[in-house]
């Protein structure tokens, strides 16, 4: 397909052109029957990297961003009837990062699958190789016009799939824990954990400085302030359960402390550093936030937390939130016309 459009760029013969339109399809079809063949038949076990569904998929996406750059030599004009060359060329950007990115997790979800299938590992890994994949490109791309939508549409994918796996990372957690094996792969969860925040942190960042994006600032607060709230709540989960494990009996007092007692003393730190955020910034939106989620957390605490849970939790979690309350209080308080109408200032 490459050598036919170079050829075309050579002769501006229309009909090899079309040649080479019908052999990059010809090309695409043929290696998702490979990859259906090789990684969903379950016939071999194919060895790491060095098998020729990989190597297949990494030639494909190979070619088809040399296709790209040949086109980029073109004008601005039509490719085929209805289909401009501005068109083609995003297409195969698009289809030439897409196959890039499926060889990998192909690889990752069958290699640690088929090595490993007692436990699903193929999660954390896919996890680590997609948040990477995802910031390699954000880097590659920095000075893309349309950044911003790029940006959020990769971060919201690679959220969407933290959120996918959420039951299957935590099964591997609970059979490292109390099998004592793969101790070590669980050191690529904490390390995708912190890509990931980073994602978040860098798409917060950039649309804080974007006037353009304004008029979506509260509903993408929300939404940011939320994500990142799920990914703490999950992580310092992952991260109690880990450090305090001692046998199975512990696991079922951990968790519900965690449940009861850790989650709301989360919740309301949280609350508290939103809430000074807010002010900091005058940022009204972070502040409504920030109540919201005390509240919710009142709640929980007066309404699930205090049953059945050890007096040492009880004390931590009331204790805690009674300093936080009276501190947002003392804030408010001094604060108040801030936070009830300040949208002159904001504006």
């Amino acid at each position: 397909a490459v050598v036919l459009f170079w050829l075309f760029q050579q002769s501006r013969i229309k009909l090899i052109k079309i040649a080479s339109v019908l052999v990059s399809v010809l090309m695409l079809i043929s290696l998702l029957m490979d990859w259906s063949q090789l990684y969903f038949s379950g016939k071999i076990l194919l060895p790491v990297i060095a098998n020729k569904g990989f190597i297949t998929s990494l030639v494909s996406a190979a070619a088809l961003f040399i296709y790209f750059l040949l086109m980029k030599k073109e004008a601005d004009s039509w490719y085929i009837v209805s289909v401009t060359n501005k068109a083609v060329r995003r297409i195969l950007l698009v289809s030439s990062l897409t196959i890039a990115y499926l060889s990998g997790a192909l690889e990752v979800w069958y290699q640690f699958g088929s090595r490993i299938p007692e436990v699903p590992v193929y999660t954390i890994y896919l996890q680590l190789y997609t948040f990477t994949f995802t910031t390699i490109l954000l880097f590659a791309f920095r000075n893309y016009k349309n950044n911003g939508s790029l940006r959020l549409l990769l971060t919201l994918f690679c959220f969407g799939l933290f959120l996918v796996y959420l039951g299957e990372v935590y099964k591997v957690l609970q059979y490292i824990l109390t099998n004592g094996q793969y101790k070590v792969h669980f050191i690529a969860h904490w390390i995708s954990s912190l890509l990931l925040f980073k994602l978040l942190y860098d798409l917060i960042a950039y649309f804080r400085t974007q006037n353009q994006w304004k008029l979506y600032e509260t509903v993408f607060t929300w939404i940011s302030a939320t994500a990142l709230l799920i990914l703490l709540s999950v992580e310092v989960h992952h991260l109690i359960m880990y450090v305090n494990y001692s046998s199975a009996e512990n696991w079922v007092y951990l968790q519900n402390l965690y449940y009861k007692a850790g989650l709301s003393i989360l919740w309301g730190v949280c609350s508290f550093i939103m809430m000074w955020l807010g002010m900091k910034h005058k940022f009204r939106t972070l502040r409504i936030i920030s109540l919201t989620l005390f509240t919710i957390t009142l709640v929980k605490l007066f309404g699930y937390d205090i049953r059945n849970i050890p007096p040492g939790g009880k004390i931590a979690a009331f204790i805690l939130l009674g300093v936080l309350l009276l501190v947002i209080s003392f804030m408010y308080q001094r604060l108040k016309k801030m936070i009830i109408d300040d949208s002159k200032e904001e504006k």
